[in-house]
């Protein structure tokens, strides 16, 4: 019997042989088995341990966590039937984060909380903090949980106020005194957009070791992206920004300085990215910094991916931050769209909806048909390589949008890609909806 997954990747070269080529550099496959019996609607957010996937399916700040079993190939429902809820997952150290609204036995309900994978205890966390217009997550691995949002200003339960972002100690469980502004946040109010806000964190930390290892230096670094803008000093900084604390251990302990924000330079004079008009105007409201991921070259080399330029516009939609030079880069590969004409012309911006890892290769999904040399028919959802070597692996469409939401991997070196959303057509094919895998 014929495979969907065979099926799949021949239709992709009949459909684009007139394209350019077929892109036959490729072994990989689409594998859409893990969809048949998925209980589920449209996926939001996907997180993954070497054993299990989690999805929350339904609504972003809500819905319903279902998981798979990698090994039985069997979903099943994740929350016992004295709970329920979902949002937006995250697996840290062997706990899977929620953020959006779990209700627990007792019918309370808490926009984060934790489960230990181990144990399968859930508590809660944040202290009552409100799940209104939160736009992302991501923890630590120092012990804090970091929340980007697009109130102006959000109120935190301690009563202090933030812009944008804020951090939660992960010490303090349910307590709200657990919450730091961050020094305000990013700037308030906003510039002119209603989706002003954060909508991509990424946080690391750098390790540098000293005098035969007597004393190590440390610099623990979250990397926000979003649109807004954030003045240091006298700099303006536009769409992305670096926060970092660093420190100090010796053998007498250890000592940490104050937390500051940094300015990224993308050259010209100009610090972020953002998108200039033909007048030659830069408009933060028509820009984005959507995802941020990390990447093979160093941990402190960070993906991002949305809707962008530099001021000289000699790249977008893709970019490369080096936190430890303080700069924004070209990514491997420039991505454009050559709006609907067929002609591999670069013409307009792309538009990277999510980014992810897996193995030694990097993927992006958007509104993109040009990357590097590889070009490919239009589509609104176009998933492509971007390293080890350009090139277009699928198109898809869905219900809203282009149809992909989130993908994850890991890092070994024939890591699938999960990729999901409200999609229900690859290549011009109809494929059970929502969740599919790529194996390189």
């Amino acid at each position: 019997m014929r495979s969907m997954c065979s099926a799949i990747m021949a239709a992709t070269c009949v459909a684009w042989a007139s394209v350019v080529a077929c892109n036959d550099a490729f072994a990989g496959s689409f594998d859409s088995s893990i969809a048949q019996n998925y209980p589920g609607d449209f996926i939001t957010s996907v997180a993954k341990t070497a054993t299990d996937i989690y999805v929350n399916s339904g609504a972003r700040l809500g819905g319903t966590i279902y998981r798979y079993n990698i090994a039985s190939g069997q979903w099943s429902p994740f929350l016992d039937a004295t709970m329920a809820g979902g949002g937006y997952l995250m697996v840290q150290s062997n706990y899977l984060y929620v953020c959006g609204s779990v209700q627990f036995p007792d019918s309370t309900t808490s926009t984060l909380a934790r489960c230990n994978l181990t144990t399968n205890e859930w508590a809660k966390l944040g202290g009552g903090l409100s799940s209104a217009a939160i736009n992302c997550f991501t923890v630590s691995d120092q012990g804090y949980l970091y929340i980007g949002h697009k109130e102006w200003p959000k109120t935190l339960p301690n009563g202090t106020t933030s812009y944008g972002v804020a951090r939660f100690a992960l010490s303090f469980g349910d307590d709200p005194n657990g919450w730091d502004n961050m020094g305000g946040g990013v700037d308030g109010p906003p510039i002119p957009s209603d989706e002003s806000g954060v909508y991509s964190l990424w946080a690391t930390r750098k390790i540098t070791r000293l005098k035969q290892g007597i004393v190590t230096n440390y610099a623990d670094r979250v990397l926000i992206g979003g649109q807004f803008t954030k003045t240091v000093g006298t700099v303006v900084n536009h769409n992305v920004v670096l926060w970092e604390q660093t420190g100090e251990c010796s053998e007498s302990g250890c000592g940490f300085d104050q937390p500051v924000w940094v300015p990224l330079s993308s050259g010209n004079g100009f610090n972020g990215v953002g998108v200039w008009y033909e007048d030659g105007t830069e408009h933060d409201f028509s820009a984005f910094v959507l995802k941020e991921t990390a990447t093979q070259l160093t941990n402190q080399t960070i993906l991002i991916g949305g809707f962008f330029e530099p001021e000289d516009h000699s790249w977008n939609g893709l970019a490369l931050v080096d936190q430890d030079l303080r700069t924004i880069g070209p990514a491997a590969q420039v991505p454009y769209d050559d709006g609907g004409a067929g002609d591999c012309t670069p013409s307009y911006h792309a538009a990277i909806q999510t980014i992810a890892i897996g193995g030694a290769s990097q993927y992006a999904v958007g509104q993109f048909d040009i990357l590097g040399s590889a070009c490919t028919s239009e589509g609104l959802g176009n998933f492509a390589s971007i390293t080890p070597t350009a090139g277009f692996l699928g198109s898809f469409d869905g219900s809203s949008d282009i149809g992909v939401n989130d993908m994850t991997s890991d890092s070994s070196a024939t890591a699938p890609i999960y990729i999901v959303g409200g999609f229900f057509n690859l290549n011009g094919n109809t494929v059970p909806p929502f969740i599919i895998k790529y194996n390189p």
